[in-house]
């Protein structure tokens, strides 16, 4: 427990220090932003293809991770469906309330599997993160094209979550 307390407590000291940053020293929502699309959709990215691309992956620990994880997501946003009308929400308000019901922080996962478990599990997180990334965007994106997110349904889900997927 200790050797995790040590991995996770780095990244909540940088946490802390972005919104000291940010109270502090000026930082502003535009900076974080750009911040945020230079992680997202280069540094994590690297990372990820640098360590994935030397990885061994074993199929056989790898693929009974993952299905249980498809599965926990799957069982996880099934949960959710009957609060949309019980809890009265709207197309709007429901679909944040079900995609958060199974959106993970990767970033957290993969700190913690790597300093914990060391590089030889590498493959396996690979499997797992292509498997939970389809997932999860395959729902997101359907429960918005079924209409939960908008009032149009699919022409306009499509648009909305590709707008959504630029400022991300």
């Amino acid at each position: 427990m200790g050797h995790i307390a040590s991995v996770i407590i780095p990244i909540f000291l940088l946490i802390g220090l972005g919104i000291l940053l940010k109270s502090k020293a000026g930082f502003n929502d535009e900076f974080w932003r750009s911040v945020e699309r230079l992680t997202f959709s280069g540094l994590f990215p690297s990372l990820l293809f640098v360590k994935i691309s030397a990885a061994d992956i074993d199929w056989s620990t790898s693929s009974p991770i993952a299905s249980a994880i498809i599965i926990s997501i799957l069982l996880t946003a099934a949960a959710t469906v009957p609060f949309r009308r019980l809890l009265g929400f709207n197309p709007e308000q429901f679909v944040a309330v079900f995609q958060g019901a199974f959106r993970s922080n990767a970033y957290v996962g993969i700190a913690i599997t790597l300093s914990v478990f060391g590089d030889n599990t590498t493959g396996a997180m690979a499997v797992t993160l292509l498997s939970v990334g389809v997932t999860i965007n395959f729902l997101g994106v359907w429960a918005i094209c079924i209409g939960w997110g908008t009032k149009n349904g699919l022409a306009a889900g499509v648009i909305s979550q590709s707008a959504a997927s630029r400022t991300h």
